[in-house]
């Protein structure tokens, strides 16, 4: 992977990453398998993808909790084979936050510097600032047990950034928060992380905390990257049909190049259904894989002409579900058969008024929303 935002020195970089597990059978399972990548000064990477996509691995690969197999790995100019964790400039926050239960909150955060030998005047100033920082004033003396998870969250960041490592590592550290508390705290992090001038690498299953606070979003499956980018880009412009399913939801069309008419590009499923589309560099006959998300639809009703240089998909209602902001149709394109899904804002519900299941629904799209995949991968 190349990285167009990381043309000064990166302060992580890997090449080739290559790491193997053996289970227990005996089988060799490869968790890494030549994996790319470079994180710039005070850039927020998100490391995103199903569990056993090697996310994880690759982050304790960075950290030194695991050993490479194959490829370098240099962090702030410096080669880290044979490097122990404890000597690396990273920390690490990990899911379940990992505090001592028998220590306060200051002595949890300040344990690094204690070990270092640091002076209890200078400790109890760094620890206030580091607490400062992440909202916690005044709760030195407190147990992790009379903290909410919320609080218990930020004393492990504020034990992680107060030795100020050139970079942080965070391990799904939100998975544990309910839905209010997380979205909250992805802006705490983000804030924090522009605060510190330090660089983040953050692992996620969530594709809403990629998206919400990232520079740059890493998307991984079966021990490789699939595509690399800023979130709108690789949520827009998906380079597979898998990152266009895991990241948001898609309709997916496998379909040929049936014309081209210089920019414009008419593809036509298996069904008959033929979408437009425009793009460059591709050839009559060529397999794709047509992507719309389903909120680029607008719904026209019956008789109604569409919006001028829009294209219209006819379709039978199957379900409406009502997700408080908007409505989603599922429906089933009457040419082809294909599953569709279509978003319709709630403030116009209105124009829901008298469809019911199995009626017939029309919607349109702009052909520059419609994006082409190379290939024909389900």
């Amino acid at each position: 992977m190349t990285n167009g935002a990381t043309r000064e020195a990166p302060v992580v970089a890997l090449r080739g990453a290559v790491k193997r597990f053996r289970t227990p059978e005996g089988a060799v399972v490869t968790a890494l398998d030549g994996v790319d990548l470079a994180v710039g000064e005070n850039e927020f990477v998100t490391l995103l993808g199903p569990s056993g996509c090697g996310k994880t691995t690759l982050l304790r690969c960075i950290s030194g909790f695991e050993d490479l197999d194959g490829g370098d790995l240099v962090i702030a100019g410096r080669a880290m084979a044979g490097v122990p964790a404890h000597q690396r400039p990273v920390n690490t926050v990990f899911q379940n936050y990992a505090l001592f239960p028998h220590m306060s909150v200051g002595a949890n955060v300040g344990y690094a510097l204690e070990v270092a030998g640091v002076g209890r005047a200078e400790r109890r100033r760094r620890v206030a600032e580091a607490l400062a920082l992440v909202n916690l004033d005044g709760m030195e003396r407190r147990k992790p047990a009379q903290l909410s998870g919320g609080q218990q969250q930020r004393v492990a960041l504020a034990r992680a950034v107060i030795g100020k490592p050139r970079i942080l590592l965070l391990d799904e550290p939100l998975s544990a928060l309910d839905r209010r508390l997380r979205q909250a705290m992805q802006l705490e992090l983000k804030t924090l992380q522009n605060e510190l001038g330090i660089s983040f690498v953050f692992v996620t299953h969530d594709q809403e905390e990629a998206l919400t606070m990232s520079d740059r979003v890493v998307v991984m499956n079966a021990g490789r990257a699939q595509q690399e980018g800023p979130p709108t880009e690789v949520y827009h412009r998906p380079a597979t049909a898998f990152v266009a399913q895991f990241i948001g939801e898609s309709n997916l069309f496998e379909a040929r190049i049936a014309a081209i008419s210089g920019t414009e590009v008419r593809c036509e499923t298996a069904g008959g259904l033929v979408l437009v589309g425009v793009g460059a560099g591709y050839a009559v006959g060529e397999r794709v894989v047509a992507m719309l998300r389903p909120e680029v639809f607008d719904l026209v009703p019956e008789g109604a002409a569409p919006v001028p240089d829009s294209h219209l998909i006819a379709a039978r209602l199957e379900h409406e579900v009502f997700h408080g902001a908007d409505y989603q149709l599922i429906a089933r394109t009457e040419t082809g058969g294909h599953p569709l899904r279509a978003v319709v804002r709630d403030a116009r519900r209105e124009a829901l008024a008298g469809i019911a299941r199995g009626a017939r629904v029309r919607v349109a799209y702009r052909a520059r929303r419609l994006h082409l995949i190379a290939g024909s991968e389900g």
